[in-house]
């Protein structure tokens, strides 16, 4: 079995990574998780800026330095960070336009060295351009 990890650096370049079922198994597998959101879940207008903010959590057998990517569905979004060390924070940023289409975007961001690898998802909800009168 392969799984397609598709991840998006901060200019937007998509990598694409297949791992199959042995390299998975020898990733660090752990019930607490080191990324964590303090915004896991935001409603905006478009045409607003909108920031998801961090934390990572340190665990005994995940070493620093971790790699970031996000998986996003809106052009312009970034994270602040391309590299953390555990005990960091961090922030996804990504700017609605007029044009952005009203609906829920899911955004992934991927924290990973050559040992470990996690996920974390985090939603937005853009509502209609309302122009103030």
């Amino acid at each position: 079995m392969t799984a397609n990890l598709a991840l998006s650096s901060e200019r937007h370049q998509l990598l694409t990574r297949d791992y199959d079922e042995e390299s998975l198994s020898s990733f660090t597998k752990s019930t607490q998780q080191i990324l964590q959101s303090t915004t896991p879940e935001l409603t905006v207008n478009a045409t607003q800026t909108v920031v998801f903010n961090f934390t990572t959590n340190k665990l005994k057998n995940v070493k620093s330095p971790l790699n970031l990517y996000v998986a996003t569905p809106i052009a312009n979004s970034y994270l602040t960070k391309k590299q953390i060390n555990l005990g960091d924070h961090f922030s996804l940023i990504t700017h609605t336009h007029k044009a952005t289409e009203p609906g829920k975007y899911i955004f992934t961001i991927t924290a990973s060295n050559h040992d470990f690898i996690e996920q974390l998802s985090v939603k937005l909800t853009v509502l209609t351009h309302n122009p103030t009168l």
